[in-house]
């Protein structure tokens, strides 16, 4: 009888094991096939979100993440044979390198879109020329210093009062509690 039970117990080890090399293996079969997008022959990384296959794929592999780190667990605590344990940690590693692969491409791809739509917008200073009404315009502007020049002599630095009146209830209580202070 213990003999029967060992031999049921072997053979779903090494039922476990044939499906999660399985599935392994359909895991490894899309991150190649992510690579191959992400790195269209000699060319620099490309990511684009409007490839829906793309976008399927990398939807593929975020959500093998969590699975992933269960897999991990449940295969470091003695569920699969030692070699399924380590194609599961190299899998997860080879995972994670193509997740932040992806990550990069597609920070180059928005940063660059960026740069290439903030090349028409006009400069700071350009825009603020309009604001300077004087007829001292941009040299007004360079004169123009922030400090204690002691400007607010009749500036009364006192805590505001409890008996301010306010329609903005925030404002009550704001002062109501700066108040008591």
């Amino acid at each position: 009888m213990a003999s029967a039970e060992t031999e049921l117990a072997a053979t779903s080890a090494q039922k476990a094991d044939s499906k999660i090399r399985t599935d392994l293996a359909t895991l490894q079969e899309k991150m190649d096939l992510c690579t191959s997008m992400l790195h269209p022959g000699a060319a620099a990384p490309s990511f684009s979100t409007d490839n829906t296959t793309m976008m399927s794929v990398v939807g593929f592999l975020e959500a093998c993440v969590p699975r992933m780190v269960e897999l991990v667990e449940v295969a470091a605590m003695g569920a699969v044979s030692e070699e399924v344990l380590m194609e599961c940690l190299q899998k997860n590693d080879a995972l994670q390198k193509v997740l932040t692969d992806i990550d990069q491409a597609a920070m180059t791809e928005t940063s660059a879109s960026t740069t290439t739509a903030s090349a028409d917008v006009p400069s700071v200073s350009d825009q603020l020329d309009d604001l300077l009404l004087d007829d001292g315009g941009a040299a007004a502007a360079a004169n123009f210093t922030i400090g204690d020049d002691d400007d607010d002599e009749g500036v009364d630095d006192q805590k505001p009062s409890a008996n301010l009146k306010s329609d903005d209830e925030f404002d009550s209580f704001f002062a109501e509690r700066t108040a008591s202070k």
